[in-house]
């Protein structure tokens, strides 16, 4: 049988090359070329399922596939697959990304004498690769539709979703996969998500997303499914609205689905809400025309840094509370997220105040924007989210309303030691042309001139001290 797998291989690719030359000659349309390989290797699979006993044997296919189209600008058969941009490698990276799947398998055979689960991880890669990512662009390109990044479109991120789901459906129905409803969508998920962000780069982002996928949920189980799609959907959700960076979306899902895989339902609910009241305050903000471009240092929306700052010592605060099932600890790790989400709130609500911010400590008046500075506004507003947070903290983590006492103080402290470490240690700048105070490095197309703080100290070093504070005094409070 491996005699007639071989043989059958080489002659189904030989057909596919055939058909792709037809195709050139008539059509003068190389993508269509392009895309009926992507798509037809595919059905590879079922040869290597049934004429290939030891299914690593498909190292070699894929070796020989990676050798050749390494060489592909020199081999005239090539030309009917290969974009001619400089750069395009697009088949050399797909033919190299199942390489490093089928050695894997191969490794699987010599520990443990078969390779039926890394197999199968590799088979769900090469359905989201081969018909996911090959209609997307194939199918998607010629369907209307906004344009979400660079050049990927909303119908073409769809039909790698819809067209990923169709081939691993068809593998799991055939039971050459073991699978259920939430990997598989979950799976879809993400290398539809992989075929938006990957650029041309997306032949290793779609394949490996998708081979990990499956495999976290096959060992992992219906959480970790679960936990991708949250972390898909809270990314799409916060890209598409333009809340945040293409990075910072992708951090956001991050901590959105870690919160959910560790802290539960509730806790996953929870962010959600904090992430929904901070872009209703960004949009009022935006409504009332308050522009502090000219001094904050970043304007283009929260950052991957931004994000991973504000949610690094709750993610591990939550991930102790999954080992130690303390529920002070799930507290403890909201109370920190809601100290950083308040201060956010401080942050914009007091930029729409009509009275001129003060710095906190010196009480100098200061511009809009300026760490440090602080108005009554301001200050009420993160007050009253202190309390609100505080009461939905002390219900999720089921904890006596008496520990009211200790939350409210802790979810507000964060604001306050924000301000004052914005006020002693953040570098503060001055524009030499136009005089106005900043945080910026350059104003007015020169540099500025550092008048206080650190020079490194920037306004993410500073919300990442605040919430550590944060954290150190919530396991003082509540595990001391």
């Amino acid at each position: 049988m491996v005699f007639w797998g071989y043989f059958l291989t080489i002659l189904y690719i030989a057909l596919l090359f055939s058909i792709t030359k037809v195709l050139r000659n008539r059509t003068a349309n190389v993508e269509a070329g392009r895309k009926t390989v992507h798509i037809g290797t595919f059905f590879l699979l079922p040869i290597a399922y049934f004429c290939f006993a030891y299914k690593e044997h498909f190292v070699i296919l894929c070796l020989l596939f990676t050798i050749l189209t390494a060489f592909s600008k020199k081999l005239p058969f090539f030309k009917n697959i290969q974009r001619e941009e400089t750069g395009q490698f697009g088949m050399f990276y797909y033919s190299l990304s199942m390489l490093a799947f089928s050695l894997v398998c191969v490794a699987e055979t010599i520990l443990r004498g078969n390779c039926n689960l890394t197999f199968s991880a590799m088979s769900v890669a090469f359905a989201a690769l081969a018909l996911g990512d090959g209609t997307a662009s194939l199918v998607g390109g010629k369907i209307k539709s906004p344009i979400l990044h660079q050049n990927k479109t909303l119908s073409g991120t769809l039909c790698c979703s819809f067209f990923t789901v169709f081939g691993v459906g068809v593998l799991w129905l055939f039971g050459l996969i073991s699978c259920n409803v939430w990997i598989l969508l979950s799976i879809a998920f993400v290398a539809g998500m992989g075929e938006l962000i990957g650029g041309k780069f997306d032949n290793f982002l779609v394949p490996f997303s998708a081979y990990f996928t499956y495999l976290g949920g096959y060992l992992l189980g219906d959480t970790f499914a679960i936990a991708i799609i949250i972390f898909c959907a809270v990314f799409y959700i916060a890209f598409l609205l333009k809340f945040i960076t293409l990075s910072g979306a992708i951090a956001a899902g991050c901590i959105g689905g870690l919160f959910f895989y560790f802290g539960g339902i509730y806790a996953f609910l929870f962010i959600l809400l904090c992430y929904a009241v901070l872009l209703i305050c960004s949009r009022i903000q935006k409504s009332k025309h308050c522009d502090l471009s000219s001094v904050v240092a970043k304007t283009k929306g929260k950052d991957f840094i931004e994000i991973f700052v504000n949610g690094f010592f709750p993610i591990l605060a939550l991930i102790l509370f999954a080992f130690v099932k303390d529920t002070r600890l799930l507290a403890a790790s909201l109370i920190i997220l809601s100290a950083n989400f308040v201060d956010s709130l401080s942050s914009d609500i007091g930029a729409l105040s009509k009275t001129p911010p003060k710095d906190i400590l010196t009480r100098a008046q200061v511009e809009k924007g300026i760490s440090g500075g602080v108005t009554p506004l301001g200050t009420i507003a993160s007050l009253i989210g202190a309390c609100v947070f505080s009461i939905l903290v002390a219900l999720i983590a089921k904890l006596p309303l008496l520990y009211l006492a200790l939350l409210t103080p802790l979810a507000f402290i964060g604001t306050l030691t924000d301000s004052v470490l914005g006020s002693l240690i953040q570098a503060k700048y001055q524009c030499e042309v136009c005089g106005k105070y900043t945080e910026k490095r350059t104003h007015c197309g020169k540099n500025t001139i550092l008048i206080g703080g650190k020079e490194d100290m920037n306004n993410d070093a500073v919300n990442f001290i605040s919430s550590g504070v944060v954290f150190c005094l919530s396991f003082l409070l509540f595990l001391l």
